[in-house]
């Protein structure tokens, strides 16, 4: 993770590029929590985030949400709390994304 994510610069880059992205901006947070208000992260269409807005869990989450604002061009606002994030289906979800992950980053490093 870089100290400073120049996202101003970044969001020139790709508007000169003409990709699609969105951005994920802390708004507020409760201990524990990694996060800081106005942290912000951008999400390509290819779901790659780049910046910080927190941890494992809310970052599949935060990517799935901004491709979907991708695809139909509508800004949300989304609320992550302890007690979503402990439902067990979403655990499992979230086990499943990760394990996906971690077998992407295998390959990538071979």
């Amino acid at each position: 993770m870089a100290k400073h994510f120049n996202w101003i610069q970044r969001i020139a880059e790709l508007e000169k590029a003409g990709k699609s992205f969105a951005i994920a901006t802390v708004i507020d947070t409760v201990a524990p929590t990694s996060a800081k208000p106005m942290a912000k992260a951008i999400i390509t269409v290819d779901g790659k985030l780049e910046g910080w807005i927190g941890g494992g869990c809310s970052q599949d989450i935060i990517i799935e949400e901004a491709l979907k604002c991708i695809n139909t061009g509508k800004s949300v606002l989304i609320r992550l709390s302890p007690n979503e994030l402990n439902d067990e289906k979403h655990r499992e979800k979230v086990r499943k994304q990760y394990e996906k992950q971690r077998e992407k980053r295998k390959k990538e490093y071979r």
